[in-house]
This record gives structure tokens, C-alpha cells and sequence, in this order.
């Protein structure tokens, strides 16, 4: 049979040693504590770093397909202006050459010839046709006198024989150094900022 020791000394080192192993537990719980409050507080940053780097990704995605969805939709609109555009001016042409022969479209071509031979500027011009057009002595003699009327100078005008590949005129000096093209596509095409705003009005006008 084993003897019970009871002395107040051995019951201070047992007391003392369950101390010490409490405040141990104690430490310890309290480092786990924080060592789990440190490394949740950590996930937490990751987290949000995670998602506001996720966030700036769908935002840049989103903006790209924003810009793309734009340019698409300017595409789409330059195409259809286009395509309109190239409708009116085929109409224009189609309705220039309508007028080959008739006195109204005479008096344009002595129009165009008269402002020609202003731009090119020279004693004396030759004029260019079409084949498709005739342009005689009386609508030069119609042009120099439009002309004089205009500026008040004596312009020689000789017709040059050399057929053009469109409808129009056109005016050149005598060494072809300078010239002046009235043709219908040329015009159609100097005057094209006129036929936008015809077409598209004042969203034209405030590009």
C-alpha cells in the first residue's frame, strides 16, 4: 500500500505547476488567436485584392466591348451613309447625263466653260468634252462673252478634239501646264460637303 504524502510544500509545487501549465495553455491560446486572426485578416486582404483586381478586369473588358460595340455601330453608320451617299451622287449623275442635248444642260456647259477658263487664267484655253457632248462655236462665243461679263478680260478659246472619259468639260492653257477640270464627277465630288449636309442635315453641320 502506497503512503499519501500531504505537506504543504508538495502541494506548492503542484500548485505552482498547474499554474505554469495554465498560463502555458493561456499563451498558447491566445497566439493561436492571433495567428488565426492574422492570417483571416490576411485572407481578407487577399480577398478583396482578389476581387478588385477581378472587378478592374471586368471593367476593362467591359470597356473594350463598349469601344468595340461603338466602333462597330460607326462602321455600320459610315457604311450606310456611304452607301447613300453613293445612291444620291449616281442619281445626280444619271440625271446629268438625262440633260445631254437639251438647251438647259447647254447653258450649263457654257456656265462650266466659262468658269474653267476664270480658273485656269490664261490668254487663251482649249476646251475638252466628252464624246458624249458637243460643244460648238456659238457656246465658246457664249463662254468669252460670260467671262468679259466677269472679269472684263478677252479669253481666246480653241476646242481641242481629245475626247473625255466622262461627262463634263474641261479647260486647259495652251502648254497643258494648267487646268481646270468641270466634269460631272469632279464636281460631284468638290461639292460632296453640300450633298452630306442635304443628306444628314444638322448632325452635318455639327461634326
Amino acid at each position: 500500500m502506497i503512503e499519501t504524502i500531504d505537506s504543504p510544500l508538495l502541494h506548492g509545487i503542484i500548485a505552482n505547476a498547474q499554474q505554469e501549465a495554465d498560463a502555458i495553455l493561456e499563451s498558447c491560446a491566445r497566439e493561436e488567436e492571433q495567428l488565426r486572426s492574422h492570417y483571416l485578416k490576411k485572407a481578407e486582404q487577399e480577398r478583396q485584392a482578389e476581387t478588385a483586381l477581378l472587378r478592374v478586369q471586368l471593367d476593362e473588358i467591359a470597356r473594350k466591348e463598349q469601344s468595340h460595340m461603338l466602333s462597330m455601330e460607326r462602321k455600320r453608320e459610315l457604311l450606310r451613309s456611304s452607301n447613300l451617299k453613293s445612291k444620291v451622287l449616281d442619281q445626280v449623275a444619271l440625271r446629268m447625263s438625262s440633260l445631254i442635248g437639251t438647251k438647259e444642260y447647254r447653258e450649263v456647259l457654257v456656265g462650266w466653260i466659262a468658269e474653267a477658263a476664270i480658273g485656269v487664267d490664261r490668254p487663251e484655253v482649249m476646251v475638252k468634252c466628252s464624246f458624249k457632248e458637243h460643244v460648238d462655236d456659238a457656246m465658246l462665243a457664249d463662254a468669252r462673252q460670260l467671262v468679259k461679263k466677269t472679269t472684263g478680260k478677252e479669253i481666246v478659246m480653241s476646242f481641242c478634239d481629245e475626247p473625255l472619259s466622262s461627262q463634263g468639260i474641261v479647260v486647259t492653257s495652251v502648254d497643258g501646264k494648267i487646268s481646270y477640270d468641270n466634269r460631272v464627277s469632279t464636281r460631284i465630288q468638290r461639292y460632296g460637303r453640300h450633298v452630306n449636309v442635304t443628306m444628314e442635315g444638322d448632325s452635318c453641320r455639327n461634326e
